[in-house]
């Protein structure tokens, strides 16, 4: 597991002026290479625009063949259900 079990959520951050669609990416893929495949599908990552959601898109699909983890904005209801 990518962090101990916990009943709350994990927030990452990163510094301001930093590229942090590809930091995310980095250390998602960094922290969950030794875990089977179907681990990153279980991950939910909220960015705050569309913009960031697709270039973290962009970012796993030029990654290779992999499962990617949800990726919402945090405006998109649906995904806190």
């Amino acid at each position: 597991m990518m962090f101990d079990a916990s009943d709350t959520p994990r927030v990452i951050g990163v510094p301001p002026g930093a590229d942090f669609p590809r930091i995310l990416y980095d250390n998602i893929r960094r922290d969950t290479g030794a875990y089977p495949p179907e681990y990153r599908a279980r991950i939910q990552v909220l960015v705050a625009t569309r913009r960031m959601q697709r270039r973290l898109v962009q970012l796993f699909q030029e990654g290779g063949a992999s499962l990617l983890p949800r990726i919402g904005v945090v405006t998109d209801v649906t995904l806190l259900l």
